[in-house]
């Protein structure tokens, strides 16, 4: 998924078999409801599914980065993101030895 979408559908349905979570590649299992988007990208019919509750941190991480995430990267963005808090909090101790 690269631009936005030609056209694209939402839904929440129940799923009627198991399918594989974009985002944590596990089961979504027959009778749970899912997240569920499908449309054209770039000319391809593509349909992706996500459980409700990775679905909702995607939103919730769409909404502190203040971009779009793609299907299947949410990992990728959240090893970003506690790297970079890492990063921060060691950057801060040494500055503060320092001081002290």
């Amino acid at each position: 998924m690269c631009d936005g979408p030609d056209f694209s559908t939402e839904t929440f349905p129940k799923a009627r078999k198991d399918y594989r979570c974009e985002e944590c590649t596990r089961p979504i299992r027959r009778g749970t409801y899912y997240h569920k988007l499908e449309g054209k990208w770039d000319g391809e019919f593509c349909t992706f599914r996500q459980h409700l509750r990775c679905h909702n941190i995607a939103m919730k991480l769409i909404k502190i980065i203040g971009e779009d995430i793609n299907f299947g990267e949410m990992r990728e963005v959240l090893k970003e993101i506690v790297s970079h808090n890492r990063r921060r909090r060691i950057v801060m101790r040494k500055n503060k030895n320092q001081e002290g």
